[in-house]
C-alpha cells in the first residue's frame, strides 16, 4: 500500500468519534477520539469521520477540508479492509490545542487480533503528527503531517 493511501487512512482513524465530556482530562478525550478512529478506518466510515476535521483543515500536501473528504471517499470505493495498529501514541495539550504524534501499522485484509498475525508483505507504516483545536467544547482536527516508516520496526 503506498504510504500517500495510508496517510489517509490513518486521519480517517484520527478523526473518528470524540468524546467531548469536560468530565475527563482531555487528553483522555483525546486518546478516545484516536481509538475509536482506528476502528472508523477498519470500518471506512467517512461520514462520521468529517463530523471532526475543522473547516480550516490544511495539511503539508496542500489539502483543505474538501479534498480530504475526496481522498477518504476514494478510498472507501477501494473496498480494501485493513487492520489498523496504533503504536507510541503521545499526546501534548496545550490549552486550546493538542499534537498527537504517534506510529501506526497499517496491515491489508480486517480481522487480525494481535501483531503477532501479521505477515510484513502484508502491512505499512507511518509516523503521523495530528494538531487538534478545541472549538465549542469539541476538538477538531486543524492539521496533519505524516511520513513512511518501517512496518518492521512496529512488529
Amino acid at each position: 500500500m503506498r504510504a500517500f493511501g495510508k496517510f489517509w487512512v490513518l486521519l480517517l482513524a484520527v478523526l473518528m468519534w470524540g468524546c467531548t465530556s469536560r468530565s475527563l482530562p482531555d487528553e483522555d478525550v483525546i486518546r478516545h477520539i484516536v481509538r475509536l478512529g482506528a476502528e472508523a478506518a477498519e470500518n471506512n466510515d467517512v461520514k462520521s469521520l468529517m463530523g471532526y476535521v475543522a473547516d480550516d483543515y490544511s495539511d503539508d500536501a496542500g489539502n483543505d477540508r474538501r479534498s480530504l473528504r475526496a481522498l477518504l471517499l476514494r478510498r472507501l470505493l477501494t473496498g480494501e479492509r485493513l487492520t489498523v495498529f496504533l503504536r507510541d501514541v503521545d499526546i501534548e495539550v496545550e490549552g486550546e490545542r493538542a499534537l498527537v504524534d504517534a506510529r501506526v501499522l497499517f496491515v491489508r485484509g480486517g480481522g487480525r487480533v494481535s501483531l503477532s498475525e501479521v505477515i510484513p508483505d502484508e502491512a505499512s507504516a507511518l509516523r503521523f503528527s495530528v494538531v487538534f483545536v478545541r472549538r465549542d467544547d469539541r476538538w477538531l482536527v486543524r492539521s496533519a503531517a505524516w511520513e513512511p516508516i518501517g512496518a518492521a520496526e512496529l512488529l
